[in-house]
């Protein structure tokens, strides 16, 4: 957190931004990154910061809060949908609960930092920080404003929260949710789920190839972890292997490098070509390059999806908010759920080569995208603070939309 500046994070003057995320899953993150990207293509004269909240937490702490997150979504689906969906008197008693422990994990650090810096405004992509930072607020008088950007097509009870300034969210859905819980209708506006930039801009199937160096005769699959590169990958690539005839199949690993080891060592069995990647920067054109994916999309990935119109076979769905997101997948048109690894590789087996169903679906998903969503949520921040919009170059426009062997 530290920017090596006399002054924490730099220039006392200059308007400060903090984009505040939680380690817990990777759409989080991007959603603050590509939130601090728009803003600062608004106006270069602002500071940015895009941190994790659960470092201003102990490490013991953030470590329980973080695991015990993720072992309830995995292993007891129904607590947490009942969670996601609670009302009444369990939805009281659980959201005081959350607010009162992210209030005792974070205050002090929190505090600390935000005396230390002249913090003009925060945006929150995870629902731990808003309840501290209005406490926070409130009792030592600091004076800035509270916005809350939600990665997920649905928004939970959680994000409910007196005191907030302003909720951006992905569709109407989320915002009927957000005024159920008591959240003022003038406060949410309908943007989008926040995604980079560079998803405003599209290329054929062939150009994308090109630049990855990859055949551009074969129908390509491509196989997605998230971040951690995690779900039954080797299975799917050892299925899709043994199923397909001369197809491309694009693996992404993530982190995992035990799984691109194994992967590295896996024998084709058939004609088909198989390229491993590790973390990648540029998911977006390996989209362009590709005809279908299989992953288990989240909030941000199922936004880039549909901006890039690439149909997902999905497995392995979770309740809460997992649901919900497929759910606005489905209504597009682009999803096919899958029960397990053997049905998923059937159905990419059917669906590969029926390429010009594949071009209708594509058409289809991009009616339901907001590659923009980043930058209408930076320019009502920038509004919501007297910062006028100073931009240095172009939007990114898409090329044109002339298909190349999809």
């Amino acid at each position: 957190m530290d920017s090596g500046n006399d002054s924490p994070l730099g220039l006392a003057d200059t308007p400060l931004i903090v984009c505040f995320h939680a380690g817990i899953g990777y759409g989080h993150t991007k959603g603050s990154q590509a939130i601090a990207e728009a803003i600062k293509f608004l106006n270069t004269g602002v500071r940015l910061e895009v941190l994790d909240c659960l470092d201003f937490s102990s490490s013991i702490r953030a470590w329980l809060t973080k695991n015990l997150y993720l072992f309830t979504v995995k292993n007891f689906p129904r607590l947490w949908e009942r969670l996601y969906s609670s009302k009444g008197r369990f939805h009281r008693l659980s959201l005081c609960f959350s607010r009162f422990l992210m209030v005792r994990s974070l205050r002090k650090r929190l505090g600390r930092f935000l005396g230390d810096n002249p913090v003009a405004s925060v945006i929150c992509t995870h629902f731990f920080a808003p309840a501290a930072l209005v406490k926070l607020r409130e009792k030592k008088g600091f004076d800035f404003k509270i916005f809350v950007a939600i990665t997920d097509y649905d928004a939970h009870p959680f994000w409910s929260m007196p005191g907030v300034d302003g909720y951006f969210v992905a569709n109407d859905t989320a915002k009927k949710r957000l005024m159920k819980v008591d959240v003022p209708r003038e406060l949410v506006k309908v943007n989008g789920v926040p995604i980079e930039m560079k998803y405003m801009r599209w290329r054929p199937r062939d150009l994308a190839r090109r630049k990855l160096g990859l055949s551009r005769r074969r129908e390509g699959v491509l196989v997605v972890g998230g971040g951690d590169g995690l779900g039954p990958i080797y299975k799917l690539v050892e299925g899709l292997d043994r199923r397909l005839k001369d197809a491309l199949i694009l693996v992404v690993c993530g982190k995992n490098e035990r799984l691109r080891r194994r992967l590295e060592d896996y024998s084709p069995v058939g004609d088909n070509e198989i390229k491993l990647y590790g973390f990648v920067d540029y998911m977006d054109m390996m989209y362009d390059a590709c005809d279908l994916v299989v992953t288990k999309p989240g909030g941000v990935t199922s936004a880039e999806l549909l901006a890039k119109g690439v149909p997902v076979v999905s497995m392995e769905i979770f309740g809460g908010q997992e649901r919900r997101n497929l759910e606005y997948l489905h209504h597009s048109g682009g999803l096919f759920e899958v029960g397990d690894v053997e049905e998923g590789v059937e159905r990419v087996a059917e669906l590969l080569p029926r390429k010009k169903y594949l071009a209708k679906l594509k058409r289809r998903m991009r009616r339901f995208a907001r590659p923009d969503s980043s930058l209408l949520i930076a320019g009502q921040v920038l509004s919501a603070l007297g910062l006028p919009p100073t931009p240095k170059k172009p939007t990114p426009k898409e090329e044109p939309r002339k298909t190349s062997g999809s």
